[in-house]
């Protein structure tokens, strides 16, 4: 066992909360939009990340405007009770407030003035200071309900919503023909329709007559080649292949 008041006798009991397992839910922490309250929940836990009642000032949360005009780092955050009688601490011209912990976590609010990114710095005000739990600090994006793309210009903006309305018009031309198509499919077939597969059908048998015609005068060449030893034209062939007449035998006069 440890000495009382030691390191190790601190930080040996199972039930404390513990910073690394404590976590923060909600959009609040990812993001938010202009003039409209956003809100985020810290859950403390223990060291086997069992969920334990939350207090006031368990936990230091701090909201940061990031600008590129000032080191956020510099600014000094001031304790406050705002209007409506709740705990806050502003860092420049940002407030987060404590809202209670009625049911378990902490709850916590804030309003932001201006679009840009935020940093939710959630740290828990343990013995040996401050030490963040998991995935702090966050990071939110505060829009104006506009869609957001990071990086993207007003003319990127133009481009993608005209590409989106073009592919949607290709895929409803798509489904329109096909449609189109199946309704045909089940349509009766016209005179028209039906003598233009009875012209095609006949088409169809002359080639391949044609085509039958062309392979037997190939096989009588080759025939006569092999035969006679000399090509000739299906006429000539027509006579070799044609039936010899013999001369009538003349009977004797009695």
């Amino acid at each position: 066992e440890g000495v009382d008041g030691s390191v190790l006798q601190a930080n040996a009991d199972p039930k404390a909360v513990k910073a690394a397992n404590s976590i923060g839910i909600g959009r609040g922490l990812s993001e938010g939009l202009v003039g409209k309250e956003s809100a985020f929940e810290v859950i403390p836990r223990d060291m086997f990340g069992d969920g334990k009642q939350c207090t006031k000032g368990m936990f230091i949360v701090q909201v940061v405007q990031l600008s590129s005009a000032r080191d956020e780092d510099s600014l000094t955050c001031e304790e406050h009770v705002n209007a409506d009688g709740l705990s806050c601490t502003r860092c420049g011209q940002m407030d987060v407030c404590f809202k209670g912990a009625e049911t378990g976590p902490c709850n916590y609010v804030y309003t932001p003035s201006a679009t840009g990114f935020l940093r939710i710095t959630v740290a828990l005000d343990g013995p040996h200071g401050p030490q963040h739990i998991e995935r702090s600090p966050f990071r939110a994006h505060i829009g104006d309900g506009r869609m957001f793309i990071p990086g993207m210009t007003f003319f990127g903006y133009l481009t993608v919503f005209f590409t989106g309305v073009g592919g949607g018009l290709v895929l409803l031309g798509a489904l329109f023909s096909l449609a189109w198509h199946k309704w045909q499919q089940h349509q009766p077939a016209s005179e028209d329709d039906l003598e233009m597969q009875r012209l095609e059908q006949i088409a169809s048998e002359l080639e391949m007559t044609h085509q039958s015609r062309e392979d037997r005068r190939k096989i009588l060449q080759e025939l006569s080649l092999q035969v006679g030893g000399r090509d000739r034209s299906d006429s000539n062939l027509s006579e070799d292949f044609s039936p010899a007449i013999s001369p009538a035998v003349q009977e004797p006069n009695m």
